[in-house]
């Protein structure tokens, strides 16, 4: 049996449709549809498929048309397989996803029409009969006269053959054709043998993959569940590095479900209608042109107008066997073709227009999403419940009472503001509160990791609106006692060094730091150095010069600059911009005067002629530029980098003792007491602390800067800590010089222990 390539169509007359058993020895199995068709050496071929009825009957097929049918592709789909247990012999169903092919029908010649071209093609003259008998037979001759009989004719034929060895030849063939007809029948048969046994072996894989799929131990996977882990124990959301699609796609897919875009297909649709069969297909293919940014939008209009079918089937139809309606119906939707040619290329321009302003907003959110939100400790997170188990049993009065309460626990405080803090910064300050508006809910929504299910999404929310809820009465506390201003502060850092095997610090952390670590920063430090270096005063200085020598050169000074500018900031070196500058300045710009030979002794061409003796003075000022650029930019990054290392450095937290000596060193401050007086000693424990706190400021804002009241001290607080480090700058300078008076009456008490000891004979 010849193989038909389904997918190239088998053309032919249909013969016959119905339905039948696919294999016969299947009881079980249900009627498929078929379709018999007879191509031109008399084959009949018979198709399989569940579209075939709808196929023939949208195209308007009946048995005895000339039809093509081609297999256009497959779709998945559910079916109920009968499964016979191996060990009861039970019967039972499973649902399972397979694969359907799906045909299209096309009509190429009715019945009736066959039938009278072969009625025409057989009406023949008279001559034509005796033109067959005469060239049907050969016209070699052995004598002049022609053979008598037929017989005699053949006798002389295979004479011939055998002369001449042809008659050998003749027998091979034929048996080479017998012998291919056995191989390729016992090849059909072996075929069908492997198939059944396959089916029957797919049963038994099927169990066996499934008891494989319980035992299965992954070591890859095992390592994403435990980072998973660990990720989890850290944040309440993760940072978010990697995305499953680019920055294009997504803003593609944000702007078509952009509100504008809707508005732009409930326009487009009532012509759809009018034109096509499928119209919500027609707009998903309109769409998807639309929105390739490889389409020019009028090019999209023309091909429209050339072959608007590519959307998908017209209505109505062109043939006269149709009907007189099917004809007017095709008429309307062609007049509807001009309508929706201009409304689908102004559907393609808006969205390359909006395209830019998309893209950067998708960047704009996933700079907002690299930054996490931290996890409360289990002793915070009870704390939060309680006081909002109140709220709801005894209002907004018990829980301002109940809020008063847990925040004397200042970890408690930190740790929640923390959260808030880093809430407001991913999502917006609005967010999660009474306040919140379209466009938080539309942050909240587009910030929001894409993995999370809607029980955890709901979750969450929950919990942040308890959040802000805690921070606005904490704010409100802060406001009125500057006191319980405190710092925010996570209690469940990861140790640098940790890896995803490691536990967090978690239960080490007993005391909450004053001023956490900043490690998460919106904008990167490329961007950030090239911000300031835009902003230096010999940048603006150099680029002046640049743009005074520009004057005398181009007619439009400011934009040659500007463009010489952007390569600079490309990453290009500024000899190869100096070189091309001075090789071709109009590729800048046009020039300043003209060079036509009758403008020579005029004005304009003494302008010509002053603009170009200033093109080498341009090159060497855009060489100054250029190199002034790139030492900004790399002193830059390094002075950046230097101040995200510090600002890493977390200030520790001081214990209930230690609080309280330095509240009573802050008071005698306040009273006027200088603190050389001679105090109260400090105990070892609490001017250990006291000697922690103070390496960490050195290390944070450099050796006694403090002290001295230095203005650049802000600049190593991130603008959610300003506020608090303003309220606690005295109390850290107090400090501060309580170590530094330590260690001088040590130094002096050792010095005097030396001169006694040197006076007593004593070596030290």
């Amino acid at each position: 049996k010849l193989h038909v390539d389904h997918a190239a169509g088998v053309t032919g007359e249909l013969v016959e449709t119905g339905e039948a058993k696919f294999r016969p020895n299947d009881e079980d199995a249900d009627d498929s549809p078929y379709a018999d068709v007879r191509t031109e050496d008399g084959t009949v071929h018979r198709l399989w498929g569940v579209s075939l009825p709808k196929a023939l009957e949208e195209a308007g097929i009946s048995a005895g048309d000339t039809v093509t049918l081609r297999k256009d592709g497959v779709e998945r789909v559910k079916v109920q397989i009968a499964v016979v247990d191996e060990e009861t012999g039970q019967k039972r169903y499973e649902e399972r996803e397979v694969d359907r092919n799906v045909w299209t029908a096309r009509q190429i010649e009715t019945a009736e029409a066959r039938q009278h071209r072969l009625e025409r093609e057989s009406h023949r003259p008279d001559m034509f009969k005796q033109l067959v008998e005469r060239l049907s037979r050969s016209g070699a001759k052995t004598t002049t006269l022609d053979f008598e009989s037929g017989a005699g004719y053949r006798a002389q034929a295979q004479d011939f053959a055998r002369r001449r060895g042809i008659d050998h030849l003749s027998l091979a063939a034929v048996e080479m054709e017998e012998s291919l007809s056995r191989r390729f029948a016992w090849i059909a048969a072996k075929r069908e043998q492997v198939e059944r046994l396959w089916e029957r072996a797919s049963v038994a894989l099927g169990f066996a993959i499934e008891r494989e799929r319980r035992v299965a131990y992954n070591e890859e996977r095992s390592e994403r569940m435990v980072e998973a882990t660990s990720s989890e124990a850290r944040y309440l959301i993760p940072p978010a590095s990697s995305f499953v699609r680019t920055v294009e796609e997504d803003a593609r897919l944000a702007q078509r479900s952009s509100p504008a875009w809707t508005e732009r297909e409930a326009i487009l649709q009532p012509l759809l209608e009018k034109i096509y069969r499928d119209p919500d297909a027609a707009l998903a293919a309109l769409n998807a042109l639309a929105s390739d940014a490889a389409i020019e939008p009028r090019k999209l209009a023309d091909d429209l107008a050339a072959a608007p079918d590519r959307l998908g089937r017209l209505r109505g139809s062109e043939l006269i066997v149709d009907g007189r309606a099917a004809r007017e119906e095709r008429s309307a939707a062609m007049s509807a073709v001009d309508e929706l040619r201009p409304l689908a290329r102004a559907h393609a321009t808006e969205f390359r227009r909006n395209a830019e302003r998309f893209e950067l907003r998708e960047q704009t959110r996933r700079s907002y999403m690299a930054l996490s939100i931290p996890a409360l400790s289990e002793h915070a997170m009870a704390r939060l419940m309680e006081i909002e188990a109140v709220r709801s049993q005894g209002g907004d009065d018990a829980y301002k009472s109940a809020f008063a309460l847990a925040a004397e626990d200042r970890s408690v405080v930190q740790e929640i503001k923390a959260v808030s803090e880093a809430l407001t910064t991913r999502f917006g300050w609005s967010a999660f509160t009474s306040k919140a508006d379209a466009v938080a809910g539309r942050n909240v929504a587009e910030r929001m990791p894409d993995d999370l299910a809607a029980a955890q999404r709901e979750k969450l929310t929950n919990l942040f609106e308890a959040v802000k809820r805690f921070a606005a009465e904490q704010h409100l506390a802060e406001r009125q006692d500057r006191s319980k201003i405190v710092a925010a502060a996570s209690a469940v850092p990861m140790e640098p060094e940790a890896g995803p095997g490691k536990k967090p610090a978690k239960e080490n952390v007993t005391v909450l730091p004053m001023l956490a670590a900043v490690t998460e920063f919106k904008t990167p430090v490329d961007e950030e150095a090239r911000s300031r270096v835009l902003a230096a005063p010999l940048y603006h200085q150099q680029r002046a010069a640049l743009a005074n020598t520009a004057r005398t050169i181009w007619r439009d000074p400011a934009g040659a600059v500007s463009m010489i500018e952007e390569l600079i900031l490309k990453g290009f070196a500024a000899d190869r911009i100096a070189a091309a500058v001075s090789n071709d300045p109009a590729a800048y710009g046009a020039l300043r005067g003209s060079d036509r030979l009758m403008d020579k002794m005029l004005a304009s061409g003494r302008e010509r002629k002053e603009a170009a003796q200033a093109v080498p003075e341009a090159a060497v000022r855009l060489r100054t530029l250029g190199s002034s650029y790139v030492n900004l930019l790399d002193a830059e990054r390094r002075s950046i980098t230097a101040e995200r290392q510090r600002m890493a450095v977390a200030i520790p937290g001081l214990s209930r003792g230690a609080e309280e000596a330095l509240a009573q060193r802050v008071a005698q401050r306040k009273n006027g007491r200088k603190l050389n007086i001679p105090a109260a000693p400090l105990d070892a424990n609490i001017r250990r602390e006291f000697t922690d706190v103070s390496k960490a400021l050195d290390q944070r804002f450099g050796r006694n800067a403090l002290i001295r009241g230095d203005k650049e001290l802000i600049n190593h607080v991130s603008p959610a800590q300003r506020g608090a480090f303003a309220a606690m700058q005295e109390r850290l300078k107090v400090l501060q010089q309580t170590v530094r008076h330590e260690s001088s009456e040590e130094i002096i008490a050792e010095r005097r222990q030396r001169a006694v000891s040197r006076g007593r004979g004593i070596r030290m």
